[in-house]
């Protein structure tokens, strides 16, 4: 067992024995650790639902927890969360855990955890192994599906059941939809890069345009700001980048108003019967 978690079980038990709380020094004498160490384990505790903590003053006192116990608390999380014990065993899943795999938690109860999920095509013993240690631990994850592929932020954390023994949160947390909403960014991003690229273009080919304000510096500047530009003679250049530009601002949302400005200053430039 990690020193940590004995260190845990020690302030537990302390606290068991004292329900009116204990202070840091109280806790660091009664145990024979020194304070700062104390109040590192405490601060872990309390973040994880263990204890409480009051001020009074310049001291805060500990309490063990009055919350709702973590067992209570995971099938009302959105998350799929599952415990382990100190040796990987399954402990308890919650149901969003369970509908993720199509698990029974019957079946899976005290079975190794490694073994249930790797079937799944998920490797995080490693992980597992390094928030043993009193390790917390953050890694995307993909699970594959019958039509798609998920993923998943998993995020391990080291922690000590109200009885004194240690084990593991681990927590699976749906980025699918953030992941998909990048993969679009970064398509938008390319498709907006192509048309400032056209843009460029079609300027060059332009004769006569009046100067370009001096304050206009950036590329999206210049799709606002290009509005002010006049003069231009036809060509088939031209003719050719303004319908790629037009194909450009169809595809890529950068504001209505802002598309129908560059469209309204490439008809200025030529006159095409079919463009609109």
């Amino acid at each position: 067992m990690p020193k940590d978690q004995k260190e845990f079980i020690k302030i537990i038990e302390i606290l068991k024995d004292n329900p009116r709380g204990m202070s840091v020094k109280q806790i660091s004498e009664a145990i024979g650790v020194n304070r700062i160490s104390v109040g590192h384990y405490l601060e872990i505790m309390n973040l994880q639902g263990q204890v409480d903590m009051e001020s009074y003053g310049q001291a805060k006192v500990f309490f063990l927890s009055k919350r709702v116990p973590i067992n209570e608390l995971m099938d009302l999380s959105a998350e799929s969360v599952i415990l382990l014990d100190e040796n990987k065993k399954i402990i308890r899943a919650n149901t969003n855990f369970l509908n993720l795999l199509n698990l029974n938690e019957e079946k899976i109860k005290n079975k190794d955890f490694n073994s249930v999920i790797k079937k799944f095509g998920i490797n995080i013993d490693e992980n597992i192994e390094e928030a043993m240690k009193g390790n917390e631990i953050n890694e995307e994850v993909s699970i594959k599906k019958p039509d798609s592929i998920r993923w998943y932020n998993t995020k391990i954390i080291p922690t000590v059941y109200l009885e004194g023994s240690p084990g593991l949160i681990i927590i699976f947390s749906d980025i699918t939809d953030y992941k998909l909403s990048l993969e679009e960014l970064r398509k938008s991003e390319k498709k907006l890069r192509t048309l400032i690229r056209e843009l460029d273009l079609f300027l060059k080919s332009v004769e006569n345009y009046e100067q370009i304000n001096a304050d206009i510096r950036n590329p999206l500047q210049t799709i606002v700001g290009i509005t002010d530009l006049e003069g231009g003679e036809n060509s088939n250049l031209i003719y050719d980048q303004a319908k790629k530009i037009d194909e450009s601002l169809r595809e890529i949302n950068i504001g209505l108003r802002e598309a129908e400005k560059i469209r309204e200053f490439i008809k200025k430039h030529i006159k095409m019967d079919e463009y609109s």
